[in-house]
């Protein structure tokens, strides 16, 4: 939202809807760049890079995507971005590689909450890697290290929903949050899914 806004400042971006655009579309390709050089760094094949990197740019969802003024072109961008760090950490060993991951994944949950379960994954292989090939002190500086920069984000999001809400979980429970939108559902019988994970994994499985 904060890129958006210095681009909507302009009256011709705006109404044109480039203004909505410019952001997704960057993002769109950064994300296409960072999976190539992803790859290329796991398998030191150009070739296998750049048939991934093709995919993805070609993907029919993806280019739909990086046309509208939505989140999740930049959520792609910022997990691509920490992802290569995090897999260049775990073959250098570099403290600046283990930073820049943590700084993309913060970014990354301030973007969309999908950031909030990578930030998780990440902090997890991270803590277990260093545990199992350098020890509990490597594993615990790893897990501070990581929790601390890449958790940022979230802190600052609990941060701003106490400041204006006087709750930090107020993205939880406040009216335009996922539990008031399915209480609606609920008080009207269409929330089939309630109270049984088969229901909920068929329906997951449909969508």
């Amino acid at each position: 939202h904060i890129l958006m806004l210095i681009l909507a400042w302009n009256d011709t971006l705006w109404h044109t809807a480039i203004a909505g655009s410019i952001v997704s579309v960057i993002s769109f390709i950064v994300f296409v760049i960072y999976l190539y050089k992803s790859i290329y760094l796991l398998t030191q094949n150009r070739w296998g890079a750049t048939i991934g990197a093709i995919v993805a740019a070609i993907n029919p969802n993806l280019l739909y995507l990086q046309t509208t003024p939505m989140t999740e072109p930049l959520l792609l961008a910022t997990f691509g971005l920490s992802t290569y760090y995090l897999i260049r950490f775990m073959q250098t060993e570099a403290i600046v590689d283990l930073f820049l991951a943590g700084i993309w994944v913060a970014l990354a949950t301030l973007t969309r909450y999908d950031g909030w379960f990578l930030y998780g994954c990440m902090l997890g292989v991270l803590t277990l890697r260093a545990l199992i090939h350098r020890g509990w002190k490597k594993a615990e500086g790893v897990f501070i290290l990581f929790l601390t920069i890449g958790g940022f984000g979230i802190f600052l999001w609990l941060l701003w929903n106490l400041s204006i809400f006087h709750d930090a979980l107020y993205f939880i429970y406040g009216p335009y949050s996922a539990h008031a939108q399915q209480a609606v559902l609920k008080s009207v019988g269409q929330l089939p899914t309630e109270g049984s994970w088969y229901n909920a994994a068929t329906y997951f499985a449909w969508s």
